[in-house]
This record gives C-alpha cells, structure tokens and sequence, in this order.
C-alpha cells in the first residue's frame, strides 16, 4: 500500500548532474520539491567543485516559490 501511495504521489523525476537529483511531489499541503545532491571533497577539483556548486545553484532558483524545498 505504501508504494501505491509513494507512485502516486510523485509528480516528477530529475537526474540533474550525477551527484544531483531532483523529485518533485504532490504533498497533502501542497508541491514538494527535494534536491538530493552529494557534493564533491575535498581532495575534487577546484572546477569540479565550482561546476558542482553553480549547478546547485540554479537547480536551487529554478524551484518554484510556493513549492517546499528540501535539500538533501
């Protein structure tokens, strides 16, 4: 039962980058949107972690004002 109710309420599905996921769904009060990301260490790139970080920058603006937002 609870599956049924986890497929219904996911509205959608995004795999932004490989470290940065995007679902979006139908919440009782409203549309909730989590961005998942695990981001880089630091022992990365400097310009992998700036790509990172720009990324999840406009993945963070791109989210609707009335939505939720959880960052994971």
């Amino acid at each position: 039962m609870l599956k049924s109710a986890a497929r219904k309420a996911l509205l959608s599905f995004t795999p932004v980058a490989p470290r940065l996921m995007r679902p979006k769904l139908d919440g009782k009060h409203g549309k909730i949107t989590i961005i998942t990301c695990y981001g880089p260490t630091n022992v990365a790139k400097e310009d992998e972690t700036d790509d990172f970080y720009t990324l999840l920058s406009s993945e963070l603006s791109s989210v609707p004002p009335h939505d939720y937002l959880g960052l994971l």
